[in-house]
């Protein structure tokens, strides 16, 4: 009974689910919408517009297709330009490099072209992220109160797409909106479950490696020539390039995505929205449709004492827990989402896992693995973090 009330604790009291509310007249305890400080502006078919060139980590693509040149364009992928992948630890944490889910989603999308996908999932690979809030799995402990399972934006991920006007654009190239959803079930290059390798779970983790120097640039070509996409199942033919790739999914769940620090910030950063959204300062919308750098200079500069005072919490998050040795005396047990990959590898036994393949690997995973299943026990060092539900 003690460990579950721990967990009851670990539950923010922030909203209801996105899954128990009508996003237009929301439920008790959801964010009500305030006034339409930002709304979404239609995304229009304009006149032909001329080829163009992405340049990625993954090579230089050349985009003539029309739907698609329409789709980078508008401005709904103009605005995640300016929502960092990784939220608010942009501007919490310290050496933080500039990641949008803009480039996350072009990277999917050149991945899925380089590997034979379909127009129509290449254009959910396209979109697959565009449903962020600001600030990005911030809107799961705000909204979900939890990061665990679905993300929010994949719950409003339709509505979304259809406020920005995206239906009405792809139907003027003859494509139906339900064939440009990323969780379409055909679309097996670019979602399938965990351990199993994908193109979206395959580009967040190069381009973290990328950023932090586990994966230099000029091992990329040969990571992605020993990477095939084959009858719906991704593998590699070589398994000293698939570690590489797998150690950084396991050293990012532990220090980037997940653990106390993730669980920290995610807590406080919800709970300054809640407090400006309280004060008149944000709405509904302005998390829904505005970005990063405009929400978080409304934070900052906001005179009101409670949003004052939270930023200052939330800029102190890394500092306020310690890892409770003794279970008993927790104050919650932090639960994030292993986000760990164990790819297969062609061998000549047929596709094995490279846990199989590789001892040391294979260690490793299941220690991570068991590590964020158990959950980190915590104590917060201020009171504050009690009164506020954490």
């Amino acid at each position: 009974m003690m460990a579950i009330n721990r967990l009851i604790r670990a539950v923010l009291v922030l909203s209801t689910s996105v899954a128990n509310m009508n996003i237009h007249a929301h439920g008790s305890g959801a964010l009500q919408a305030g006034p339409l400080s930002v709304a979404p502006v239609l995304a229009k078919a304009s006149a032909l517009l001329p080829a163009q060139t992405l340049q990625t980590p993954y090579g230089d693509f050349i985009i003539h297709e029309q739907v698609l040149l329409q789709l980078l364009q508008s401005p709904m992928m103009e605005r995640i330009k300016k929502v960092q992948q990784y939220g608010v630890d942009y501007y919490v944490r310290s050496n933080q490099h500039s990641y949008t889910r803009y480039d996350h989603c072009v990277g999917v999308f050149v991945l899925l072209r380089r590997y034979g996908a379909s127009q129509n999932q290449q254009i959910a690979g396209l979109l697959h992220d565009a449903s962020h809030t600001v600030f990005s799995h911030v809107g799961d402990y705000l909204f979900k109160r939890s990061p665990l399972g679905d993300a929010y934006q994949d719950d409003i991920h339709e509505w979304y797409l259809k406020q920005w006007g995206i239906d009405t654009l792809l139907a003027t190239y003859g494509i139906d909106l339900q064939a440009a959803l990323a969780k379409n079930t055909a679309y097996t290059a670019l979602e399938l479950p965990l351990p199993d390798l994908c193109a979206d779970r395959i580009e967040y983790n190069l381009r973290a490696g990328l950023l932090t120097g586990m994966i230099k640039q000029e091992e990329v070509p040969a990571i992605l020539n020993h990477l095939h996409f084959e009858h719906d199942t991704w593998f590699f033919t070589d398994a000293t390039l698939a570690q590489k790739l797998a150690d950084v999914s396991l050293d990012h769940t532990m220090w980037q995505w997940g653990g106390p620090d993730c669980h920290a910030i995610g807590t406080r950063a919800a709970h300054v929205l809640r407090l400006a959204v309280d004060a008149n300062m944000l709405s509904f919308n302005d998390i829904h449709f505005s970005d990063d750098q405009t929400v978080w200079n409304t934070l900052v500069t906001c005179k009101e004492p409670s949003v004052q005072q939270g930023v200052h919490e939330l800029m102190q998050a890394q500092q306020s827990y310690d890892i409770c040795p003794d279970l008993a005396h927790a104050d919650l047990i932090v639960k994030t989402k292993f986000r760990g990959i164990d790819p297969l590898i062609k061998t000549q036994k047929g596709l094995e896992r490279l846990s199989l393949v590789a001892a040391d690997f294979g260690a490793r995973y299941h220690t991570i693995q068991g590590l964020v299943t158990c959950g980190w026990p915590i104590t917060w060092r201020t009171a504050t973090h009690h009164e506020q539900g954490s």
